[in-house]
């Protein structure tokens, strides 16, 4: 048997060397003071989540360094082969995701505890418009000028807001004697303003989520297709709370929504065939995927645990939930 020369030996290592890292992905750093027209790389990290996203495919990491990040994103480069594309916070740091911003240039108005702030229509999608409080839940947008003013009796003791879309003029009002409004503690967020996984095998780890229309939904771009079918995507360890809806809406099939936190969901007012009604806020977790696996999650205050369609190989509906806890209370 003739010994095999070294440099073949040299030529095979050099092949498994590169197929082995092509298997681990590229990693990518993002940073609140960074640039995204830096490196992305640990010492010259990009500035926006979005955009690592846009450079990242199957088998990467996005690594978010501590701080706050004011945006939403979406994901759609996931792929069905190559590993997971995974964005979480780099280890032992917390990475909040704030889509919601804070409004700023409040003004008093001749209508006790009313205040007015302009909204402009580029910022903001006018139907969907919705205010959060700060550590709280979502304040209740009434339909008309006059509820405001005259709320019903069931809208008594609330923060409410309405939105004179005619004039692009928001107004809120709060409850209590004489409050006076501090405006970092209220924030402003529409439909846009949300993470959304529309491709399969996307991860989403680690991450604080606060601040949103939605904390995260799980849609498909197209079902036909296994890119941009958002199947197989995971939600671990993250804390999602403060939202003016769902904590976490949608599913497709073999999503895996585990160990997390998640609270604070919705308003505390809905209206139902025009008549406004308690909503007792709004779901932690709705979820219409199949073969879901939902477990080691903590659901505080809000309607609880829905599954719309379909069935999950680790529960058998609500009350079946293994080592999930589901808290009405403080």
């Amino acid at each position: 048997m003739q010994p095999i020369p070294a440099s073949t030996w040299l030529s095979f290592l050099l092949v498994m060397w590169c197929w082995a890292s092509s298997l681990s992905g590229r990693d990518f750093y993002v940073h609140p003071q960074g640039s995204d027209n830096a490196a992305g790389t640990l010492n010259a990290p990009f500035r926006t989540i979005r955009h690592a996203i846009d450079q990242a495919t199957a088998g990467d990491t996005v690594y978010c360094r501590e701080g706050v990040y004011n945006e939403g994103f979406e994901v759609r480069n996931g792929r069905a082969s190559g590993g997971y594309l995974t964005i979480r916070s780099y280890p032992g740091e917390k990475a909040v995701v704030q889509p919601g911003l804070v409004l700023t240039d409040w003004r008093t108005t001749s209508y006790p505890n009313v205040y007015t702030h302009r909204i402009v229509e580029s910022l903001f999608d006018h139907e969907t418009l919705r205010l959060i409080r700060k550590k709280g839940f979502g304040i209740t947008r009434l339909r008309s000028m006059q509820e405001l003013l005259n709320p019903p009796p069931l809208a008594v003791g609330h923060d409410l807001c309405y939105l004179d879309q005619a004039s692009d003029t928001l107004y809120l009002k709060l409850n209590g004697a004489n409050p006076v409004l501090d405006p970092s503690l209220v924030y402003a967020v529409d439909s846009t303003r949300r993470v959304r996984i529309r491709s399969s095998h996307v991860r989403l780890m680690e991450l604080h989520l606060q601040y949103g229309y939605h904390g995260v939904t799980i849609r498909s771009v197209s079902t036909s297709d296994a890119n941009t079918n958002a199947s197989y995507s995971e939600i671990l360890n993250c804390t999602i709370e403060h939202i003016a809806h769902q904590g976490i809406l949608g599913g497709i099939d073999h999503e895996r929504i585990e160990g997390n936190t998640i609270q604070y969901c919705g308003h505390p007012l809905a209206y139902n065939n025009g008549e406004l009604i308690l909503d007792r806020y709004d779901h932690c977790l709705y979820y219409y995927g199949t073969y879901g696996i939902i477990r080691d999650n903590f659901f505080r205050l809000s309607t609880g645990v829905e599954f719309a369609i379909g069935h999950a190989t680790d529960f058998s509906g609500p009350t079946g939930l293994p080592n999930n806890t589901i808290m009405d209370g403080n």
